[in-house]
């Protein structure tokens, strides 16, 4: 069995103050799919290709009930709240999603794998006594799959 040891790669790392342009230069760049966010050597979060994506999204207006002359605003969902902070972040701290889900190293690669499925995460921080040494991507797993022919 694979674990993530064998198959994470290296982290990007930004600071929450990092501009979102700056973002995806760096992700560009490196060829990466994602960001590890760091503050004061602490993970605070992580940003990903699919983060700055959505930020070009089409936002919907509020959804509305009506009955007869009435006009009820119904309450935006979590989704809607997502998008909205996506459009309307201008750092890597603002577009990120906080506490991200942590690898350590000698977790199996099906794991990770069923981690980012069932969640739709692309980015998983592996740490190793609180420090980070690399990440688990989409690319790494499939990486781990062609590798296993």
């Amino acid at each position: 069995m694979r674990t993530v040891r064998d198959i994470m790669e290296p982290a990007v790392t930004v600071g929450p103050d990092v501009p979102v342009h700056e973002l995806a230069d760096r992700l560009v760049d490196a060829g990466a799919d994602g960001a590890v966010v760091v503050d004061g050597g602490r993970i605070v979060g992580v940003a990903t290709s699919m983060d700055l994506v959505a930020r070009l999204k089409t936002l919907h207006p509020p959804s509305v009930l009506r009955l007869l002359d009435l006009v009820l605003p119904l309450p935006a969902t979590h989704a809607d709240e997502v998008d909205r902070r996506r459009v309307a972040a201008t750092t890597a701290g603002e577009l990120m999603s906080p506490d991200p889900h942590l690898l350590g190293p000698g977790a199996l690669a099906s794991e990770a794998a069923t981690l980012m499925v069932e969640q739709h995460l692309s980015l998983l921080p592996v740490v190793d006594g609180g420090a980070l040494i690399g990440v688990v991507s989409r690319r790494s797993i499939l990486r781990a799959i062609a590798a296993h022919r």
